[in-house]
């Protein structure tokens, strides 16, 4: 079932073109899903990691196993605020993912920094694009809260 899912966040993840979204800007499904497992147990939410992490580095610029460890990372920061909060909070699990989403952003910026071995403009544009993606990714985890929610009762039961 899982991997129905996964799939599902590759096809609407990466398959739908850019120029469907504000700036080619496309929310990001994996670290959502990522984020949501993360919430609801350490040893399947890394797997579901793994697998994400894999997709998304398979289809990417970025080096190889960089988005694995940035989606472990998020599941570990995910599975230590499960464990103080209440996890079936939407706003919680909302705030989560905008925390990641801006990490993640940071994190390939640091990433793609050190690559060039220079020095990496920063600018409007790049503030800009993050912005758009903390917004799209905070409507597409509302949308499918409840989505993720049903199939983890199933998952991680």
């Amino acid at each position: 079932m899982i991997i129905l899912y996964i799939l599902l966040c590759l096809v609407f993840g990466i398959v739908l073109p850019p120029n469907l979204f504000l700036f080619n800007v496309r929310p990001d499904i994996f670290l959502i899903l990522v984020v949501f497992a993360g919430l609801f147990g350490l040893k399947k939410a890394l797997f579901i990691a793994f697998l994400c992490g894999m997709l998304k580095d398979a289809v990417s610029s970025a080096p190889f196993g960089a988005n694995i460890f940035y989606f472990t990372l998020w599941v570990l920061i995910s599975d230590r605020i499960n464990k103080h909060l209440y996890k079936d909070n939407r706003v919680l699990y909302l705030l989560i993912v905008v925390l990641a989403t801006i990490g993640d952003f940071l994190l390939h910026i640091l990433l793609n920094s050190l690559m060039i071995k220079g020095n990496f403009a920063a600018g409007r544009f790049l503030f800009l694009t993050l912005f758009v993606e903390v917004i799209y990714n905070i409507l597409f985890a509302y949308i499918l809260f409840d989505v993720f929610k049903k199939a983890a009762r199933g998952l991680f039961v």
